[in-house]
């Protein structure tokens, strides 16, 4: 090579090297360390603008609660590929480009929450494929039902979805979910809803529907008693309704032919995940233990072939 071009090649490098390392200098420094055996990067209230360029691109936990954060591009998390935890509560964010999200197949946790969401949130984010708790409280500039409505059918595997203190308007009605299985604790505090059997009949494995500082309307008295008594039979814990008057022996216990097939169709959902993944746990089993054999054997063989090739040295020796 030129002396002349690999004096500018390595040039380059050390000025490339230079203005990164004025530019780390120049950030706050976030705490970098190991959180259950994870490496985390804790950026809690930084008074940051910008997800920062020199964060630890092996971090599986990123912390950027109480910043100043507007906006999330598609370049800023792109070097993450092994995040699981992302928080990014109190901040000022208005816009998330999908492709910023996009390629995230291991994020578990997502908080959102109280930010400045200008009437809409990428779909993706109801399609991550590890997404368990989902946490999007207190934006009240998003149409939270639109939203779920055009993501759905969900297909995050969600375990924790809040949504609370979302006050799009006065009184409205719960988004439809659809079919979620998995879902295990639902928080829709501080808003004022009409309610029916569609928007839980999908959600059969529900343990907890968090109603706190909510109101909750029924177009029918005898609806509020079936709906109460319907969530109690299947063992959800939630704050009674309040249905005004006592109308339980004027009220027939009727549910909507069509809430108990979404409730069935949603415990054979759940049944068909659960074979999957004993099914998945299977083969990776037998898997494992036929490869071990497999290996124990070429290990026999080898070592059979061996002794062969040394006993048939030792009497071609001895013959000699």
């Amino acid at each position: 090579m030129n002396p002349k071009y690999l004096f500018f090649i390595v040039n380059f490098v050390v000025s490339m090297h230079g203005i990164m390392g004025d530019r780390c200098r120049n950030e706050p420094s976030c705490k970098v360390q190991k959180v259950h055996g994870m490496k985390s990067a804790d950026c809690y209230k930084l008074d940051l603008k910008h997800i920062p360029k020199c964060l630890t691109e092996d971090a599986e936990i990123i912390d950027l609660s109480y910043n100043r954060i507007r906006e999330i591009k598609s370049d800023d998390l792109r070097k993450f590929k092994y995040l699981k935890f992302l928080y990014l509560a109190e901040n000022m964010i208005t816009n998330i480009e999908s492709e910023s999200l996009a390629d995230k197949t291991n994020l578990q946790a997502l908080d959102l929450s109280y930010n400045a969401f200008s009437q809409t949130l990428p779909e993706v984010i109801f399609h991550l494929p590890s997404l368990k708790n989902l946490y999007l409280s207190q934006n009240q500039n998003i149409n939270i039902i639109d939203i779920i409505h055009a993501a759905t059918p969900i297909t995050s595997p969600l375990v924790l979805l809040d949504i609370s203190h979302n006050k799009y308007s006065d009184i409205q009605t719960l988004p439809n979910l659809g079919i979620v299985p998995t879902l295990l604790v639902y928080n829709v505090s501080g808003m004022d809803f009409t309610m029916t059997f569609a928007d839980v009949a999908g959600l059969c494995n529900l343990h907890s529907f968090v109603l706190d500082n909510s109101t909750v309307y029924f177009e029918d008295p005898c609806d509020c008693w079936t709906m109460g008594k319907w969530l109690k039979d299947r063992n959800v814990n939630f704050i009674p309704f309040d249905c005004k008057r006592s109308v339980e022996d004027e009220c027939s216990f009727e549910i909507p032919q069509m809430a108990e097939e979404v409730f069935s169709a949603c415990k054979q959902q759940h049944a068909e995940q659960i074979f999957q993944e004993k099914l998945n746990t299977t083969l990776i089993v037998v898997g494992s233990i036929l490869c071990i054999v497999f290996l124990s054997l070429l290990i026999i063989i080898y070592r059979i072939r061996k002794n062969r090739i040394r006993r048939r040295e030792i009497k071609r020796r001895n013959f000699i």
